[in-house]
């Protein structure tokens, strides 16, 4: 699904790779359509590529910065939270025989996957800003997502200047909200 269709007022989002923009925008709607068929916004000059708010350095904006900064802070709870979770060392809901012959898995497959998509979304963009930094990838703590978090977050400043950064924050916020809705206690039957 395109992001910027519920937020942009042109016509072209969701319509594929190369859509043209409505004629009511002639200099287009400011979202770049890559051969992939999403949209990328790039945002106009001297504006925040992740909200388009307009900040003095054409950077990542002091409200996004802190956004993507209390998701890298969360990293340690959420990850220590979805090994619990995936163990199946929690207790949601009550004790006692169940009914079926089924016998359950010893962990939580969906669990186990959410934490994965975490660790992948840190080591991906991990690696893309120490290419970028030109900093050797031994330097990256890969082996877990809490090393990449406070590695990433003691690079928030050169971050804010990566080209792709609306990316970036974009898919670490989304991977820690993902997180987030998987250790929630689901609701009461």
């Amino acid at each position: 699904m395109d992001p910027h269709a519920a937020t942009c007022p042109c016509s072209c989002h969701g319509r594929g790779a190369y859509a043209e923009c409505d004629p009511a925008y002639p200099g287009g709607c400011g979202s770049h359509h890559d051969k992939t068929g999403s949209n990328r916004r790039s945002a106009p000059a001297g504006c925040c590529p992740a909200c388009s708010r307009q900040v003095a350095d054409a950077a990542l904006c002091v409200a996004c910065t802190a956004r993507f900064a209390g998701d890298l802070n969360a990293v340690p709870l959420v990850a220590a939270q979805l090994e619990i979770l995936a163990a199946k060392l929690d207790q949601i809901g009550e004790r006692g025989p169940r009914g079926g012959s089924e016998v359950p898995l010893g962990f939580r497959p969906m669990a186990s996957e959410v934490a994965d998509v975490l660790h992948v979304t840190l080591t991906v963009w991990a690696r893309h800003v120490a290419n970028a930094a030109g900093v050797p990838l031994v330097h990256v703590p890969a082996e877990h997502p809490v090393g990449l978090a406070a590695w990433l977050h003691g690079w928030r400043e050169y971050i804010r200047h990566l080209p792709a950064v609306a990316q970036l924050v974009d898919e670490i916020g989304y991977a820690v909200a993902t997180a987030r809705r998987a250790i929630d206690r689901p609701p009461d039957r």
